[in-house]
């Protein structure tokens, strides 16, 4: 939960649809109609109020009425960027309390919703140009291991690669690589076309032009666990020529980023 409120912290998310299905007992009416107010604070205290039933969620006018509320904090967050010109977000505007608030309300739609409905709106987001490209990846990258069905996964990790590789932005290709690197860590099923595809990404952004991107790249090589990327490790720990300053000391990140790879790569 603690990455997620990061992630949400200052970035527009998406808007999730479709209702859940299940029945739930009757809920006090000013709570619910609380969950419309205009300021964010009020709705934030109607939800955690009304959270505190187990069962609110589970009953299909409750559920809509979760995904109205977080398909408006989503248009409040958008509409926070919009009027700094995206230099503001809400956690600068509004403090840490909205954040930790919608990190809520978003898990919360992930264990109530429809999953197929929440993947589809993460996945517009997660398109090459998104304005919120790296944020979708991020959320991603967080929630694939939720539920989600194997050929859901595989549409995810479409989304994953296509970021790693895309040319627009160095911070979207960190975020795909670092969604990768979650997904391999994590050990759960990746079909074998995936992973390939995944592999090669990788291995291109060995090279990327970005010195950020290239460390990462080098070290999500380590999470693949393969002999064969050890020739490639090898060469970059002894010759890569990238350097940086700490403490007044001359340092290789990149070669030492390689030997980390290497070593998780050769531990039993």
């Amino acid at each position: 939960m603690s990455r997620l409120i990061r992630i949400l912290s200052g970035v527009s998310l998406l808007i999730v649809s479709k209702p859940c299905v299940a029945q739930a007992p009757p809920i006090t009416s000013t709570l619910t109609q609380q969950l419309d107010s205009p300021n964010w604070a009020e709705r934030s205290e109607a939800f955690v109020k009304l959270g505190q039933t187990p069962s609110t969620w589970v009953s299909p006018t409750m559920a809509a009425a979760l995904l109205r509320l977080l398909q408006r904090e989503d248009k409040f967050i958008a509409s926070t960027l919009r009027a700094s010109n995206g230099k503001v977000g809400v956690s600068d505007k509004y403090g840490e309390g909205f954040s930790e608030y919608y990190a809520e309300l978003f898990d919360t739609c992930l264990r109530y919703c429809d999953k197929q409905g929440l993947l589809s709106q993460l996945l517009v987001g997660a398109r090459n140009g998104s304005p919120v490209q790296g944020t979708a990846i991020d959320m991603l990258g967080i929630v694939r291991n939720r539920g989600f069905s194997d050929r859901q996964r595989s549409s995810i990790d479409s989304a994953l690669i296509a970021s790693a590789s895309y040319g627009g932005s160095f911070m979207v290709r960190l975020s795909g690589l670092s969604a990768i690197n979650e997904a391999l860590n994590a050990r759960s099923p990746i079909d074998i076309a995936s992973r390939q595809r995944m592999h090669e990404v990788v291995v291109a952004a060995v090279s990327d032009k970005n010195v950020g991107v290239r460390e990462t790249a080098v070290g999500v090589l380590g999470a693949f666990r393969d002999s064969a990327d050890l020739t490639l490790l090898r060469m970059l720990s002894e010759r890569d020529t990238t350097t940086s300053i700490n403490h007044g000391k001359v340092q290789y990140p990149i070669r030492a980023q390689a030997m980390k790879a290497i070593q998780k790569i050769q531990r039993p």
